[in-house]
């Protein structure tokens, strides 16, 4: 096989023994990589500088799983002293190689007792049986050679073979060495040497007894045999992956955790809000924003919202309008001249292909800027915190710096400058339904885009009276009321009465509430269940008709009403004649909700729940 690795050990060139210090240099510097190791390591050596090599290694404890391979000048012996008994009892150090074969024929074993019992010798040395092969060979070719004319004993012994020989089959080549010699394959296990197996130079020749060898640290009757090489452990992976691994692994636990949770949250979220659409009696919500025709109509109502300066309104009225109706949306673009250098920096999206630098406007203000370049006919100036924009100069300028950029408006297809203010206003809507002459005198509800209305009557299919259970903007709401107030000095226009809670509406200007509608009324509700009918009402049929039920004067509901009502009078005469519980699914609703939106915003208790208590009154 491939050599790996050799090396010589020192010799003492007066003593002729082997040097201590060598040996264990040479050891130590055997590599121990698996990579580039061998498991086999022939020692070439007699077997006095032998065992102590093996005796030096198992002290270093080096690689306990060596295959130690030796010749017959140490294989079959035993130390120089003839014992070894540095070897721990029933050690199987694994030694294993050839020594010359010992036949066991008669021959053999006839020789072998002559020799006891002449020289009194326990056992024949290494090379006797080859040297009495030797000589009975030598001594029948000198006796052919003698008897026959023209040969001599050189001859004669090639030509010879000898099948029963000490030690075995004895044949020679035209060279005169031995042909296919047999050597006997040696085992140091428990019990000392043995022999496993024979073996000679012919490829295929062996025959070894596999099952009987003992291997270092394996032990014997070791089922497969081991390679002539160390196995190669697979790499460690560096402390930083194993540490990262792990932490991998649960940020993706974590993440797949957050989605799950987020997931089911959702899911929740959107069954409550199914829930509270289902539970709440004739819920619609406002698409846009609805102020009453006979009010817009009104030059100082219009002057008043387009200069009141307020910011509240002003904004409510320009972020509404992101809601509106895109058919009715200006198409104009504004933009701003960037420094030349910084373009690059910007979405390529946001910057008109012009090469100029100019860049877009966000939504928001975007449309502020168009709001208010069509109210004012395209002149004077419009805050857009902390900038200034001049109309006039096409200038933006910065409060706090008074640095200036450029501005400039891109028109598509826009609408004529000429408009009135709901016509360029697209927040502002005017239903395509006349406001009937029998509802001029009654309430007007003033409504903004996301306004949650519960509906308590119709009218002619296309309007409808509603409270509003919640405010997308309360403040706006109602700061449009009284600018409105305020200008006319009166508590109505036209006779029509401005509401910012209740009041007529048509139905065009509405919609289904979707589930972002409905976020904002369910965190001032809480559980939909609040909104269930209180549990001492009769069932109810039908929610928009209102339902009234006599108590039995016996019942507990009836005495806990009357006490309360007689103990708030002086008049001890009074007797109560009837009382009658009033049960009005959509009133009821209305009060639960404004009740609960005021304990919030008062006591800031996000916990307190409005109590249940009757809708009852008491007549007389």
């Amino acid at each position: 096989g491939e050599v790996i690795y050799s090396d010589t050990i020192r010799v003492d060139a007066v003593t002729g023994t082997i040097d201590q210090e060598s040996i264990e240099q040479t050891l130590a510097n055997i590599p121990t990589d698996p990579r580039s190791n061998s498991r086999v390591i022939v020692l070439p050596v007699h077997n006095t500088d032998a065992f102590p090599i093996l005796k030096t290694a198992r002290e270093m404890s080096f690689q306990p799983e060596t295959i130690w391979v030796g010749p017959s000048a140490w294989i079959g012996r035993d130390d120089v002293g003839g014992e070894l008994d540095w070897l721990p009892p029933y050690a199987s150090p694994g030694w294993i190689g050839l020594a010359p074969l010992r036949n066991d024929n008669e021959y053999a074993e006839a020789f072998k007792k002559k020799v006891e019992d002449e020289l009194e010798w326990t056992d024949l040395p290494t090379y006797a049986a080859e040297m009495v092969d030797s000589i009975v060979l030598l001594a029948k070719a000198i006796d052919i050679a003698r008897t026959s004319p023209g040969k001599d004993a050189t001859t004669v012994l090639r030509d010879m073979v000898y099948e029963r020989g000490i030690s075995g089959r004895v044949e020679f080549t035209a060279s005169g060495d031995r042909k296919d010699p047999q050597y006997s394959v040696l085992n140091y296990g428990p019990n000392g040497w043995k022999e496993v197996g024979v073996a000679s130079p012919k490829v295929g020749s062996a025959s070894i007894q596999e099952e009987d060898i003992c291997w270092a640290s394996l032990g014997c009757s070791v089922q497969e045999v081991p390679s002539d090489k160390y196995p190669v452990p697979k790499q460690k992976l560096p402390v930083w992956v194993l540490v990262l691994i792990p932490i991998i692994c649960l940020a993706l636990l974590a993440l797949a955790f957050k989605y799950w949770r987020s997931h089911r949250r959702k899911d929740e979220i959107r069954r409550e809000l199914a829930t509270l659409q289902k539970s709440v009696v004739g819920m619609r919500a406002a698409a846009t924003m609805y102020i009453p025709t006979s009010i817009l109509e009104n030059d100082n109502m219009r002057m008043k919202i387009d200069t009141s300066g307020n910011s509240k309104v002003s904004s409510l009225v320009l972020s509404c309008s992101l809601k509106a109706d895109s058919s009715l949306v200006s198409k104009a673009q504004w933009y701003w001249k960037e420094t030349s250098g910084f373009v690059d920096r910007h979405d390529p999206s946001q910057v008109l292909g012009d090469g100029e630098g100019w860049i877009k406007y966000d939504e928001f203000s975007n449309n502020t800027i168009e709001a208010a370049y069509m109210q004012q006919q395209g002149k004077g100036t419009v805050s857009l915190d902390p900038y200034v924009i001049d109309f006039d100069t096409n200038l933006q300028t910065k409060q706090s710096t008074g640095f200036q950029r450029e501005v400039k408006r891109v028109a598509g297809n826009t609408k004529d400058d000429s408009l009135s203010m709901t016509d360029t206003d697209p927040s502002i809507s005017q239903s395509s339904t006349s406001l009937p002459r029998d509802l001029c005198k009654e309430p007007q509800i003033v409504l903004l885009a996301g306004d949650v209305v519960q509906i308590s009557k119709h009218y002619k299919d296309s309007w409808a009276f509603g409270t509003k259970l919640f405010h997308a903007d309360e403040i706006a709401a109602r700061e449009l009321v009284e600018i409105t107030m305020k200008d006319n000095d009166v508590e109505s226009i036209d006779g029509t009465n401005l509401c910012a809670d209740a009041g007529w509406f048509p139905l065009d200007i509405t919609r289904v509430p979707t589930p972002e509608d409905l976020a904002g009324l369910q965190k001032n509700v809480g559980d939909a269940g609040e909104l269930n009918d209180p549990n001492n009402w009769e069932d109810i049929v039908d929610s928009e008709v209102v339902q009234r039920h006599s108590l039995n004067s016996s019942s507990q509901e009836y005495q806990r009403i009357s006490s309360a009502f007689l103990n708030s009078l002086n008049d001890g005469q009074v007797k109560i004649l009837q009382i009658e519980r009033i049960q009005n699914r959509a009133l009821w609703q209305s009060y639960v909700v404004k009740r609960q939106t005021i304990c919030n915003r008062e006591t800031k208790l996000k916990g307190e729940k409005a109590d249940s208590k009757d809708a009852s009154i008491i007549r007389q």
